[in-house]
């Protein structure tokens, strides 16, 4: 399940791809034009899966990013039925 949403870098859609294996999210990638992420598109999609969840905290320096990231995975979610 795909979801979008708009990121920093010259605010352009980050576009947030989310696997769901028995219920339950098991791979995130994010697609993304974001020059300075402070890694956030890796840890923030490593700590929805850990917790199973989009109430995660960001990256501090990359807010815009981490928001983006968690609003991607909530919309991605939603498509699957799981909120």
């Amino acid at each position: 399940y795909t979801g979008k949403a708009l990121g920093y870098s010259d605010k352009k859609d980050l576009e947030v791809t989310v696997t769901i294996r028995a219920g339950k999210i098991s791979d995130m990638s994010v697609k993304h034009e974001e020059k300075i992420d402070l890694n956030a598109t890796k840890i923030v999609p490593q700590r929805i899966i850990e917790k199973q969840s989009v109430q995660v905290d960001g990256v501090t320096g990359a807010t815009v990013t981490s928001q983006a990231i968690v609003e991607g995975a909530f919309q991605a979610l939603k498509q699957a039925g799981i909120q």
